[in-house]
């Protein structure tokens, strides 16, 4: 693949998540469970439509790969696919009640704050080093969501609620 690609896919993909709220405010008379489930479901057949037609080759050889695990790495594997997938549709019905019933504004402002509980999560649960120039900026970060979220707090707690559930998955 050419460099080209790779920067398109990266803005195709923010330009797309940056319009998904347009989509979900028309549908705010749903239920969030309801558009939630319709999501999973959707997503689901078509992820198995695509992956039968498509990738009949590489789903043949992860089963026989997940065949041949045993009994604990295979328990290892089911709880990190069932785990992760608790985690996103926490995501998604969080960030789909945020939009439909208290604001665009405080979903966009989750998607901000993200980042920075994703790196402190890396370094309170994954051990990860961060160099003090990361460190600046985490608290450069932190400074700026308090200063956006002052008079806000409900906002606040929000955005974090569906940060926090992103930065689990």
């Amino acid at each position: 693949m050419k460099p080209i690609t790779y920067y398109a896919a990266a803005v195709g993909a923010f330009t797309i998540w940056g319009f998904f709220s347009l989509v979900l405010r028309p549908l705010a008379h749903y239920a969030a469970v309801d558009i939630l489930f319709y999501r999973v479901f959707f997503s689901a057949a078509v992820m198995l439509a695509v992956s039968a037609l498509l990738r009949r080759n590489v789903w043949k050889a992860n089963r026989r790969l997940f065949s041949d695990m045993h009994g604990r790495e295979r328990r290892g594997v089911l709880f990190q696919l069932f785990g992760g997938g608790i985690f996103l549709t926490g995501n998604w019905f969080s960030y789909i009640y945020v939009v439909n019933n208290v604001s665009v504004r405080v979903s966009a402002f989750a998607y901000l704050v993200c980042p920075v509980l994703t790196t402190v999560l890396a370094w309170l649960l994954l051990k990860e080093r961060l160099t003090r120039g990361q460190w600046l900026a985490v608290l450069l970060s932190v400074a700026g969501c308090g200063i956006l979220a002052l008079d806000h707090f409900r906002d606040l707690l929000y955005s974090t609620v569906v940060a926090f559930s992103y930065a689990l998955y």
